[in-house]
């Protein structure tokens, strides 16, 4: 008989406890903090590509004339394969220098167009399961008026007929000392 009161008492309490719980609702309004900003992952949608350097697989470099010429290697490169082809040209963008400048707080002078030589004109092929290009070599000579400071901005485009419509520019920045 008192093994009966015991349990009676121990259930009794256990039972209570449980019939409040199944009688409690939730509410909807609980915030669990900020909400999430999700920009950060858009990147994992897109298709981006960079111009890099192939011995130092960076894409800003300082390179110091101290011969006739400079000759270095270029790819481009895509952060994922592309659903189609991609046509690339690489040139010489004197345009840029303005932004490089006011971002980085420089007055550096732009190095002569005119003497950088991009072999194959720069154009390049990727086919849709490539996300890097062949190298391509450019060469810097040794021009007249070089004076410390003088950046060569590459930028990457797709020609007049794109085809890939999923793409951002990424530009890199070459400094001259």
């Amino acid at each position: 008989m008192n093994t009966k009161k015991y349990l009676k008492y121990s259930f009794l309490p256990l039972v209570l406890m449980l019939g409040g719980l199944a009688f409690t609702a939730c509410t909807d309004d609980i915030e669990g903090g900020k909400p999430v900003d999700e920009g950060a992952y858009d990147a994992v949608k897109r298709v981006d590509g960079m111009l890099l350097d192939v011995t130092s697989n960076k894409n800003e470099s300082v390179i110091e004339l101290r011969s006739d010429k400079y000759q270095t290697e270029v790819f481009f490169r895509l952060t994922k394969a592309p659903q189609k082809g991609v046509d690339v040209k690489i040139e010489v963008d004197p345009a840029y220098l303005e932004t490089y400048n006011a971002e980085h707080g420089t007055e550096f002078q732009l190095f002569p167009a005119a003497d950088v030589a991009i072999d194959r004109e720069g154009k390049l092929l990727l086919a849709p399961d490539e996300i890097r290009s062949v190298g391509v070599g450019v060469t810097l000579p040794q021009a007249a008026n070089c004076r410390r400071g003088r950046p060569i901005c590459f930028r990457s485009r797709q020609p007049p007929r794109p085809r890939v419509s999923r793409s951002r520019k990424r530009r890199s920045m070459r400094s001259i000392w």
